[in-house]
């Protein structure tokens, strides 16, 4: 397997209050999930290096809304 760097992901909603935090098993894919209802409003993805030894790191980053 291929060795990454750890990236952390949390989701604010529209009051500022963090919702969730990222979670990962042994892959690249971190993931973040909101249960309960969704404040209406512009909601944040926020994208941090928890662990990036040096220079930057390239992040692609979706989301996807479940009704």
């Amino acid at each position: 397997s291929q060795a990454h760097n750890d990236i952390d992901i949390h989701l604010i909603d529209p009051t500022g209050t963090e919702r969730a935090r990222g979670f990962s098993a042994v892959s690249v894919f971190e993931r973040a999930r909101v249960s309960g209802s969704l404040t209406p409003g512009t909601w944040k993805i926020r994208i941090r290096g928890f662990n990036v030894p040096t220079g930057s790191q390239v992040v692609y980053w979706a989301s996807h809304i479940r009704n």
